[in-house]
């Protein structure tokens, strides 16, 4: 068996999953933040791989590995800790992650949604009222992709 030469040997993350810096730089908490009482032992994602602190070295492995692509999610708790308010230092991070990627000759898969509600908007919404959320961020109406975060590096993600 054999891949195509365009076949995209790569790595894949989820936010929640790897970045750790819990309440770092204006993020705010995300239901998994908080889910430490849900899961076995009481683990939390506060710290996971650390990836917001060691994302040069996490590319330098990938491309020591060979792997020419990342997909990796998007936190909206970093990114609009507050309904609206974009954070230009959540922001700032996923705008160094691409330009570390595209300098070591790998490329960015940007997912936009990978399930991180912000515990505000868990708290404040009934049942009916969250789905109707979740559907509008994943479409793009709370300003991802809409106009605000996106843009900020979009000619540089796929």
């Amino acid at each position: 068996m054999s891949f195509s030469k365009n076949f995209l040997w790569g790595a894949a993350s989820a936010a929640a999953q790897v970045e750790g810096a819990y309440l770092e730089d204006g993020k705010c908490p995300s239901i998994w933040d908080e889910a430490g009482s849900h899961i076995k032992n009481g683990e939390t994602c506060h710290v996971a791989c650390d990836h917001y602190h060691r994302y040069k070295e996490d590319v330098a492995l990938m491309k020591h590995l060979g792997l020419k692509s990342y997909r990796f999610s998007v936190s909206m708790c970093r990114v609009m800790p507050e309904e609206g308010k974009i954070n230009p230092k959540g922001l700032e991070f996923y705008k160094n992650l691409v330009a570390e990627l595209r300098e070591s000759g790998g490329r960015g898969l940007q997912q936009p949604l990978h399930g991180s509600d912000r515990t505000w908007q868990s708290q404040s919404d009934d049942e009916a009222s969250l789905k109707r959320r979740r559907s509008e961020n994943y479409l793009g109406t709370d300003g991802f992709r809409g106009g605000q975060c996106l843009p900020a590096f979009q000619r540089n993600v796929e």
